[in-house]
């Protein structure tokens, strides 16, 4: 086994560990910090379920409770889904289905405003 075969297999393995860790929810602490760093150093987008500052904080801890945390995580990547078959859907004049999604969206924003406060 040669060092780009080494290197190969590594870097499989870590996006592979950073996408289980992302999507299971599991909270390991190196690939959180990786898996931020990542994501900030992109374009930051408003609405993002990254973006923790818009949600008021009542419990009186430094930042939202974990079960939130997940709830953001997780449908956050659904919105991204569903803004994606939006522009499908407006693409191919479906303005029937954009109707849908976007009330599929509205639902979503409900169910993390219930959860997150």
């Amino acid at each position: 086994m040669n060092i780009k075969d080494l290197l190969f297999y590594l870097t499989a393995g870590l996006v592979a560990a950073l996408l289980v860790n992302h999507f299971a929810g599991l909270d390991i602490g190196f690939l959180n910090r990786i898996e931020s760093s990542v994501v900030s150093s992109g374009a930051k987008r408003e609405g993002s379920f990254r973006d923790y500052s818009s949600t008021p904080d009542t419990s009186g801890s430094s930042g939202p409770s974990v079960e939130c945390q997940n709830m953001r995580k997780s449908l956050g990547d659904r919105r991204g889904f569903i803004r994606g078959e939006i522009g499908k859907a407006k693409g191919d004049g479906d303005f029937v289905k954009v109707r849908e999604l976007e009330k599929e969206l509205s639902d979503l924003a409900e169910k993390e405003r219930s959860v997150c406060g």
